[in-house]
């Protein structure tokens, strides 16, 4: 497309105000999503630090509603089991992480991404999909969120028999052997993430589901290995409370290096290594709109 069609395109999309202009602009986004463009937090009337802002505080209701319920998961089954951690516990907890996640990223999608996860930013950043400051604010948002969850957490369970949900290797893991179970399931996580609600051919609709789907095998996966994160930010906001700080760094590095993997890989050998769905009717559909012309 020539240069004078596309700074049409961006005067007519962030110049001027009105609500039709909210639906062309969420078509280009999508467009630019789709054809593996950045794709920055922004809105018509408020412009980029409004669309960040914004963006910040989905993830940090996001993260506290995550954590409360998540790590509350953790404490509350264990009191109806009695202590006991068996299956039941398992997949009880699996289950609430799982179904929690999918809930909150579907509530922020439309907001944010729907990332809630400092890793599943991190992804975002290397692949240019977030630039350097969005992803800070995304960070920031979330650690606050998570902390803020747990806080909420401490006020009804306070510390409890598991650390208010707290992260723990089970005895005889080693440090190594919790490092790749950390990174193993977050790319499994990531690349869910990549091929349902980052590829324009994924599945929108039921992205979240499919994500919370993917936590849920991790949790029942690393149960008795690391009492899996895949979330640094889940790891925090309970940390914060319960002083449980032990292997704290492999619930960081673990899933940020399975993150950074998984989105690299998808990203450039699946979605950029494939030809892109036309958007070219979004810009001619702008173009010839009256109420865009100069």
């Amino acid at each position: 497309m020539a240069a004078a069609a596309q700074d049409a395109f961006r005067e007519a999309v962030f110049g001027r105000e009105g609500g039709a202009r909210q639906r062309v602009f969420r078509k280009a986004k999508a467009s630019a999503l789709a054809t593996g463009t950045r794709a920055l937090p922004r809105t018509v009337d408020g412009g980029y630090a409004h669309g960040v802002a914004r963006a910040a505080a989905a993830e940090f209701l996001a993260l506290l509603v995550f954590v409360f319920v998540s790590a509350g998961s953790v404490e509350s089954f264990s009191k109806i089991t009695g202590g006991s951690t068996d299956s039941g516990y398992v997949l009880g907890v699996a289950f609430a992480h799982g179904i929690t996640i999918a809930l909150t990223v579907a509530i922020a999608a439309a907001y944010s991404g729907g990332h809630v996860n400092p890793a599943v930013t991190l992804g975002f950043l290397l692949t240019g999909r977030l630039d350097v400051l969005a992803a800070i604010a995304y960070w920031v948002a979330q650690l606050l969120g998570a902390i803020a969850g747990g806080f909420l957490l401490s006020l009804i369970w306070g510390k409890k028999v598991h650390g208010l949900g707290s992260h723990s290797f089970a005895p005889g893991v080693s440090t190594v052997h919790g490092l790749e179970v950390e990174i193993i399931l977050t790319f499994v996580l990531v690349l869910t993430v990549w091929g349902t609600a980052v590829d324009p051919r994924g599945n929108k609709t039921l992205a979240p589901y499919l994500i919370g789907l993917a936590v849920f095998v991790g949790v029942l996966f690393g149960a008795p290995l690391t009492g899996p994160s895949l979330n640094p930010a889940r790891t925090v906001g309970v940390a914060v409370w319960s002083g449980n700080w032990d292997h704290h760094w492999v619930y960081w590095l673990g899933p940020f290096i399975g993150a950074a993997v998984a989105a690299l890989l998808f990203e450039l050998a699946f979605i950029r290594a494939t030809d892109p769905p036309e958007h070219d009717d979004i810009y001619e559909e702008i173009l010839a709109n009256e109420e865009f012309q100069a």
